[in-house]
């Protein structure tokens, strides 16, 4: 009995062993399972394990990539292409007449809606890369789907096509904006823009899908304000511009549109124009209220939609005898709005100089435009040289650059309409037929003007010693006006000895814009010898030079020895007297 109680006990013993080291291995792996459950969370991993003691340690948690793609992305790519696999299903069943087209249709569009809110729910529990691929094929089920329903079968009409485009398309964003997938906010505006744009242009419906296009430009906007993926601007904008432009190629065609397109009405394309302008420039607004600076999506797209918006409504009401008044007066407030919200608050943010910039030359333009627009003839020249001089004016009392560009502005606008420049090129460069333009009075205003801005913003920098950039304007200034005086000097002198004509003697005229131009050097080196002036000075060597190159081609080949002799006797003159007269006094 003995004997059998201690082989029992030994078994016990033994046996409790052998629980001991089950317990033991069976704790071993429930910690090796642990850690490939934490490795799969991650992703899908893999893993070593080192046997010579019993005890496995991942060593390495690198992702295994299968043709390059991670190999978790694969089974939502296969889920996507069933999912795409159902769709055309539908599309088949559709075709074999086992489902009425019209319930085919209705049922493809619920399907792809059912992927975009799946991509929500996703979204919401963390899972982003599953919902952008419901969101993407959702999207990438119903834009083909449209198309064919309008385009191809004639299922839909084109509004209720744009009404559907503009849900999915709202749709889309609001998914990516609640669940920050900017795949998906990307894939509904490139996909959206991209179909619109073709249904514009396969069905002719210009008013609906460019009116939709607005709607998605004002979408994207509103996203781009809370900083939620400015870029995807440009797609909306690029395709909205180019719809805007066959709108106003189709609106301006003379005898009416083409064959297939629908009567476009002048109050249509008008507000269609200024919905365009007043939407990206509301961009700008919009940047400067909240501090930020203007990019160049604002700068680029700005001037786009005020060329395409603006530019094109008012030629559309010219090319069909409407009144431009309304546009001309709105350009002038625009333009009057611009300037006062450029000096009366961009210009004391020391942050917003690019805004300030930005403003201001919108100002300029609208004024230019409105200018154009509502005055012509003599008043509009007279309109520009009273701008001439405020600009000039309020640039020497603020001691505003910008303001001094746009009085040149002024200035060269006012001289093209006059005919001032046309007037000064007949004296420099000769006419056809040797009549030359008479100066008008008008050009005589303009030049007057010009003489005077130019004084007010020399005599307003006194003898300050300005650098070169700030004294641009105004040697800009000075080449017109050196032109300008240049030329009526030689149509006058001309007159006086009898030159102009179709019997007009050619080596005369050689020398006496030779001797104009010694004259001029020599002036500008005199007055440029005053600080405030001194941009004069810079246009002293290269009339020099032109002199030189003239000699060469007009002088020589016309001239008889008698005008020889004074073209070189002034212009050698000119090369004497010049380098002291640009000396300074403190020289």
């Amino acid at each position: 009995m003995r004997a059998e109680r201690d082989l029992m006990d030994e078994g016990v013993a033994e046996l409790r062993v052998r629980l001991e080291e089950m317990g033991r291995e069976l704790a071993r792996v429930r910690q090796r399972l642990d850690g490939l459950e934490g490795a799969a969370r991650a992703g899908p991993q893999v893993v070593l394990a080192a046997a010579a003691d019993g005890n496995a340690e991942p060593i390495s948690a690198a992702p295994l990539r299968l043709g390059g793609a991670p190999a978790g992305a694969l089974p939502l790519l296969g889920r996507s292409l069933v999912v795409l696999g159902g769709a055309y299903l539908l599309r088949a069943l559709t075709d074999a007449r086992l489902v009425p087209e019209l319930w085919g249709t209705v049922a493809g569009l619920l399907y792809a809606a059912a992927g975009l809110l799946f991509a929500d729910r996703a979204g919401a529990g963390g899972r982003k890369v599953s919902a952008a691929f419901h969101g993407v094929t959702g999207l990438l089920i119903v834009h083909p789907l449209l198309w064919e329903a309008t385009a191809r079968f004639g299922l839909l009409a084109p509004g209720v096509c744009a009404a559907l485009l503009l849900a999915f398309f709202a749709l889309g964003l609001l998914v990516g904006w609640r669940r920050d997938l900017g795949t998906v906010s990307t894939a509904s505006v490139l996909l959206a823009a991209a179909t619109a744009l073709g249904l514009l242009l396969r069905t002719h419906e210009l008013v609906v899908f460019a009116v939709l296009l607005l709607l998605m430009a004002v979408m994207v906007e509103a996203l781009a304000a809370r900083d939620r993926w400015p870029g995807l601007r440009w797609a909306v904008a690029l395709a909205l511009d180019l719809a805007m432009l066959v709108l106003m190629v189709v609106g301006r065609r003379g005898g009416g549109p083409p064959e297939g397109y629908p009567a476009l009405s002048s109050a249509t394309l008008v507000l269609l124009g200024l919905g365009l302008s007043f939407v990206y420039v509301g961009a700008s607004v919009r940047a400067c209220v909240q501090r930020q600076p203007i990019g160049t999506f604002e700068v680029v797209q700005g001037t786009l939609a005020l060329l395409l918006g603006y530019g094109g409504a008012a030629g559309v009401m010219s090319a069909r005898g409407g009144s431009l008044l309304p546009l001309g007066v709105l350009a002038l407030g625009l333009g009057a709005a611009g300037y006062s919200a450029a000096f009366a608050f961009l210009e004391r943010r020391v942050e917003s100089g690019r805004n300030f910039y930005a403003f201001s030359t919108f100002a300029c333009a609208m004024t230019l435009a409105g200018a154009w627009t509502v005055f012509g003839g003599v008043t509009l020249v007279l309109a520009l040289c009273v701008l001439t001089a405020a600009a000039a004016l309020l640039g020497a009392a603020f001691g505003r650059m910008t303001l001094e560009v746009h009085s040149v502005l002024f200035f060269l606008t006012a001289g093209v309409v006059a005919g001032l420049f046309t007037h000064a090129a007949g004296g420099w460069l000769g006419m056809p037929g040797g009549v030359w333009p008479p100066l008008t009075a008008l050009g005589g205003v303009v030049l007057l003007t010009g003489a005077l801005a130019y004084v007010v913003l020399a005599r307003a920098r006194g003898h300050a010693t300005a650098v070169a950039l700030r004294r641009l304007p105004a040697a800009v200034g000075a080449v017109a006006l050196v032109w300008s005086l240049g030329g009526a000097a030689l149509v006058l002198l001309a007159g006086l000895v009898g030159a102009p004509g179709p019997a007009a003697d050619a080596a005369g005229l050689a020398a006496l814009r030779t001797g104009v131009l010694a004259a001029a050097a020599a002036g500008l080196a005199w007055s440029g010898r005053r600080p405030p002036l001194r941009e004069l000075s810079w246009l002293v060597y290269p009339l020099l030079g032109i002199g030189a190159l003239k000699l060469l081609a007009e002088d020589l080949p016309r001239g008889r020895p008698l005008t020889l002799f004074l073209a070189f006797a002034l212009y050698g003159g000119a090369l004497i007297a010049v380098p002291r007269l640009v000396r300074t006094p403190a020289d």
